[in-house]
């Protein structure tokens, strides 16, 4: 049986237009994408989704990959009614970060499910067996400290990661929204979901990356030069694929410059 995730639409669902599904990244929820949802809603209706054991959605039970989270999110569009099935509105996913790579892994495994994509600060995995191991391990002692040490400590340190040093020059008003999304997470969510959907976890999918056949963009801040790399060696590798470096971003290039993302996004889904 498929997980049950909790959907929402942040737009009016006009039953016609295209469908933006919205997917955020670790320790998020459908939040992320309120503040940027009128700037989407030009191209088409805005549809949010929590993942798998944040916001109103379930945890992943023990053994649970990412193939279920695909299965979840296929799910998620037959109880909205925009699945394929049942109306042949265009899909066009935003994925940032695990969102992201929940996104590709739909694309490799569900083409038919998605006439567009957009991945944000995302990677197709990890590509050898010693980094998918090392990363495990990792993820298995954050999922640890979330639940032994609560969620004030755990946000206080994942925030003051070098990856989020574009968060932290945020005016205070949206930073402590930012941070206030993550406090209201649930620890044992965010611990199952580490275990089952990390990206130790995660199988890579980068040699099915040139057998995609939508349109995709691959954005990330300019300033991680990380998940900028990562995004020009996977636009390098996908047929019908666009690169955007946002100037002035780190890691999280939707709320730290959300104007020039959607700019981006805009060209992409006005793109033929």
């Amino acid at each position: 049986m498929a997980m049950a995730l909790y959907s929402r639409w942040l737009t009016e669902n006009s039953l016609t237009r295209p469908v933006v599904v919205c997917l955020h990244g670790f320790a998020g929820d459908s939040s992320t994408w309120e503040e940027l949802a009128p700037g989407m809603s030009r191209w088409g209706d805005v549809l949010a989704v929590d993942l798998p054991g944040h916001g109103g959605s379930p945890p992943p039970d023990t053994g649970n990959r990412m193939g279920h989270c695909v299965t979840g999110l296929e799910a998620v569009l037959v109880s909205q009614g925009i699945h394929p099935r049942q109306n042949p509105r265009p899909l066009w996913w935003v994925g940032y970060s695990m969102g992201g790579r929940a996104a590709l892994n739909l694309a490799c495994r569900k083409p038919h499910l998605a006439a567009r994509l957009v991945l944000v600060s995302a990677t197709a995995g990890l590509e050898t067996a010693d980094e998918r191991e090392a990363r495990l391990r990792e993820d298995e002692a954050l999922a640890q400290a979330i639940l032994e040490g609560g969620m004030e400590s755990f946000v206080a340190d994942w925030l003051a990661r070098p990856l989020f040093a574009g968060l932290r020059q945020l005016p205070p008003l949206v930073f402590r929204r930012e941070r206030a999304m993550r406090l209201a997470q649930n620890p044992q969510g965010l611990a199952a979901c580490l275990e089952a959907m990390g990206t130790g976890a995660m199988a890579p999918v980068w040699g099915s990356l040139p057998q995609l056949a939508m349109p995709v963009l691959l954005a990330a801040g300019r300033e991680d030069p990380k998940f900028a790399g990562l995004a020009q060696k996977m636009a390098g590798l996908i047929p019908h694929s666009r690169l955007a470096l946002i100037p002035g971003a780190g890691h999280a290039p939707h709320t730290e410059q959300p104007q020039r993302f959607i700019q981006a996004v805009g060209d992409f889904f006005s793109a033929n």
